[in-house]
């Protein structure tokens, strides 16, 4: 019997992101990526950077995936000082996300279908985390911290949250 895949994979041209579910130290669900540099047909994956986003993150995340906030950025996770970078870039039709650990940096655009796939995942984590169903979760992701901070964005467009 084959196993079942749980994570999932996107693909750029310098680069590769898996993306996983994963359990917090302190046992909260939340999102596990790996980057990998590499090219479209070989990507170091013995060489990879692992990001884990903190159960506080995962909601900023979230609503950066879902276009409420323009940018995500999270830094100082880890010893290697990683740091993860998401952009929406809706006139390119993507999410440009971009990994770093060091002077290791992997960049690599999230399409749609797979930022789809980038929100299921992370919702279904945040609905496992605030312990709702996953509507209930949306909603008030969309209510709070997606409000709040397409407001922010509103006002000051210079401004990363």
């Amino acid at each position: 019997m084959k196993a079942k895949k749980i994570g999932f994979t996107v693909y750029g041209g310098s680069g590769a992101l898996k993306f996983e579910p994963t359990v917090t130290e302190a046992g909260d669900p939340t999102l596990l990526i790996e980057a990998a540099i590499g090219e479209p047909t070989k990507y170091r994956w013995e060489d990879k950077i692992i990001f884990q986003v903190t159960s506080r993150e995962l909601p900023v995340l979230l609503a950066t995936v879902f276009g409420w906030a323009p940018i995500f950025a999270a830094s100082n996770h880890g010893a290697g000082n990683k740091s993860l970078m998401l952009e929406n870039q809706g006139e390119n039709g993507r999410i440009f996300c971009r990994v770093s650990e060091g002077t290791k940096r992997v960049a690599v655009p999230i399409g749609p279908a797979d930022a789809f796939s980038v929100g299921k995942l992370g919702l279904t984590q945040l609905a496992l985390c605030s312990k709702c169903p996953i509507h209930d979760a949306l909603e008030i992701l969309r209510l709070t911290t997606g409000r709040l901070l397409h407001n922010q964005a509103k006002a000051n467009p210079s401004i990363s949250v």
